[in-house]
């Protein structure tokens, strides 16, 4: 009887071991995932930086060439200005003719 009793116990210990294999393999699963999702966030929080860098960097453009425009609207042999209609285009060309991609 004795031999009966342990040797279920071992095919019961043998049963749990499989189950906390598979429990553990999905914990890696998981781990890994969560890996990948934190390097998502990460990217994404350098795209919003450099995104934000290049809108700090055409707002400071834009001002100026406002500025330019203003000033020689007031001089006294100013003559038609012809401006772009799309500032931010012009900016990024700009920054494009300069390496600034």
């Amino acid at each position: 009887m004795a031999d009966a009793d342990l040797a279920s116990a071992r095919t019961q210990a043998q049963k749990n071991f499989t189950v906390a294999e598979l429990g553990w393999d999905q914990v890696k699963v998981k781990e890994g995932e969560v890996a990948a999702l934190s390097a998502q966030v990460a990217q994404a929080k350098a795209a919003l930086k450099e995104a934000q860098s290049v809108l700090a960097d055409l707002t400071l453009l834009g001002e100026r060439y406002v500025d330019a425009m203003r000033e020689m609207s007031m001089s006294e042999n100013s003559k038609t200005i012809l401006l772009p209609t799309d500032l931010p285009a012009a900016v990024r060309g700009l920054m494009g003719g300069l390496g600034m991609k």
